[in-house]
C-alpha cells in the first residue's frame, strides 16, 4: 500500500537544497570569473602607471607578472572556483541521496504488511469488538478486595527479598 502517490514528473525534480547548491555554485563561478577579469584590469592599469612614469615596458612586465598577476589568476581559479566545484557535487550527491531514500522508502512503504495499516471509522460504524474486551461495558471490574490482595501480595514479596 502505497500512502505518498507522486507523479513521475515530481520525482525526477531534484531536491530543493541541490538546486540551492546548484545556484550558489553558479554564483561562486561568475564570482570567480570578474575576479579574474578586474584582476586583468587591475593589471593592466597598474603596467600602464608604471610606463608612464618613465619605467621600460618590459621591466615592469617582468616585475609585475610574478607579483601581481599569477597570483590573482591563481587565486580565482583555485579557490573560487574549487568551492563552486564543490557546491555543485555536493548537489550532484543529495540529488542521488535524495533519489536513493525515495526508492528505499517506496520499498519500505510496500512492504509493510496489510494488517499494520490503520483504520479509521466513521460516525455511523462502531469498531469490531475482540471477544468483548474493548469494550467499556464488558471490561472485568477489580473489586477492593481483589486489590488488597494484589498489594498484599507485593508486599509480601519486597519483604521476602
Amino acid at each position: 500500500m502505497k500512502f505518498f502517490s507522486r507523479n513521475s514528473a515530481q520525482s525526477s525534480r531534484p531536491p530543493k537544497s541541490s538546486i540551492l547548491m546548484y545556484i550558489a555554485g553558479i554564483f561562486i563561478l561568475l564570482v570567480a570569473v570578474a575576479s579574474l577579469v578586474m584582476n586583468v584590469i587591475l593589471f593592466n592599469k597598474t603596467v600602464a602607471q608604471y610606463v608612464d612614469q618613465g619605467y621600460p615596458a618590459q621591466e615592469v612586465l617582468k616585475q609585475l607578472i610574478p607579483l601581481q598577476l599569477l597570483p590573482g589568476i591563481f587565486e580565482a581559479v583555485a579557490l573560487y572556483t574549487g568551492i563552486a566545484l564543490v557546491l555543485i557535487a555536493a548537489g550532484f550527491i543529495n540529488q542521488r541521496l535524495a533519489k536513493l531514500l525515495s526508492i528505499v522508502n517506496t520499498v519500505s512503504q510496500d512492504s509493510i504488511p496489510s494488517d499494520h495499516n490503520t483504520v479509521s471509522f466513521t460516525a455511523d460504524e462502531e469498531a469490531p469488538v475482540k471477544d468483548g474486551i474493548d469494550s467499556p461495558e464488558t471490561a472485568p471490574v477489580i473489586t477492593q478486595e481483589e486489590k488488597n490482595i494484589f498489594t498484599s501480595g507485593q508486599k509480601q514479596q519486597g519483604e521476602e527479598e
